[in-house]
């Protein structure tokens, strides 16, 4: 089952797209996964700036939902 935090997001989206009078599923999923994407392409980006091009994921864990700021490990 998905977690509360997931839950939220789906609901946000769909309410996005209802109140534009979009009533396509399809939409509302590929929305949710471009946004995924990016987050996923938005953490490898503060990878690459934290730890350099050559880095791989495994060697430099970044933590999105850690305090700005807070760069410590």
């Amino acid at each position: 089952m998905a977690s509360d935090d997931i839950w939220r997001m789906a609901w946000t989206i769909v309410a996005e797209h209802m109140t534009r009078g979009e009533t396509d599923p399809t939409k509302m999923v590929a929305d949710g996964i471009q946004r995924e994407r990016d987050s996923w392409h938005r953490a490898r980006q503060n990878t690459v700036s934290i730890c350099g091009e050559e880095a791989r994921h495994e060697e430099c864990l970044v933590d999105r939902h850690r305090l700005s700021g807070n760069r410590s490990n």
